[in-house]
């Protein structure tokens, strides 16, 4: 696992979508951003992760989510904690600049932010949920 930013800040008006999800997973999958899709000018939101998980699966990683809803940040990643057992997870929640926005963290503490501004998670999402995110390896002689 590699730490590095995002290349592009989330600002729709100028046509610019950030990429703080393919970043972290890229930081994850220790790979570069170009290696990852990067969609989301295109794509919906559903249609993202179906892209995402395409790409994931290719490389036999799958994705497991769950939502919290509502909390605050400390409660959620209070939460988290409890389902990771030390492990590395994506955690989504609204910035400080008002978007939604993914880092990576471990236990209950954020371990990586890959804004260019270490904007950080602040709330849950725009539709009152965090997100908690673990790239996953299936057990060998399981399906991928």
């Amino acid at each position: 696992m590699r730490f590095v930013k995002q290349l592009f800040r989330h600002d729709p008006a100028n046509g610019v979508y950030g990429d703080c999800y393919r970043t972290v997973v890229a930081c994850l999958l220790d790979l570069d951003h170009e290696q990852v899709p990067h969609r989301h000018e295109v794509l919906s939101n559903e249609e993202q992760c179906g892209a995402m998980d395409a790409f994931l699966r290719d490389r036999g990683v799958q994705t497991i989510r769950i939502a919290l809803n509502g909390g605050d940040v400390d409660g959620a990643l209070a939460v988290a904690v409890t389902l990771s057992d030390g492990l590395p997870y994506l955690f989504s929640g609204q910035s400080r600049n008002g978007t939604n926005h993914v880092v990576i963290a471990r236990d209950d503490r954020i371990i990586h932010d890959p804004s260019l501004d270490d904007s950080g998670i602040v709330g849950p999402t725009d539709v009152g949920q965090f997100w908690v995110e673990w790239l996953v390896l299936p057990l060998k002689g399981y399906p991928a």
